[in-house]
């Protein structure tokens, strides 16, 4: 199933002689992305709940299109049109644009609500 352009994979394995090698886990992952979604929402909740704050209630949309793909475990990348990849192995965060001391001392947000005068 492809939605706007984009086809959804489990995670390579190896890529050798045109072919990408894929793992059959979309499921699983999406599964963990789900659940990731859900506690993340539920915590944000409870804290509007423990401050008694007035705030909309939060609706998690069920994206079921990733669910139902076939699983792919070998791609051919010319017959399938494809001549570049981009790998993105990795990141890091950059705050040095943020002016206000909401940073510990390692540059890292501080991941505790505070009162602060700006």
């Amino acid at each position: 199933m492809r939605v706007d352009g984009v086809v959804l994979l489990g995670h390579v394995r190896d890529a050798r002689d045109g072919w990408v090698i894929i793992a059959p886990d979309l499921k699983e992952t999406l599964a963990k992305v789900d659940q990731f979604e859900i506690n993340a929402l539920k915590a944000v909740d409870d804290y509007v709940g423990r401050m008694g704050l007035n705030a909309p209630a939060e609706t998690v949309l069920q994206l079921r299109d990733g669910y139902m793909q076939e699983t792919i475990t070998e791609l051919d990348l010319k017959a399938s049109g494809i001549s570049t990849i981009i790998c993105a192995i990795g990141y890091s965060f950059d705050f040095s644009l943020v002016k206000l001391p909401v940073l510990d001392s390692d540059g890292d947000p501080i991941p505790e609500a505070r009162s602060h005068r700006f």
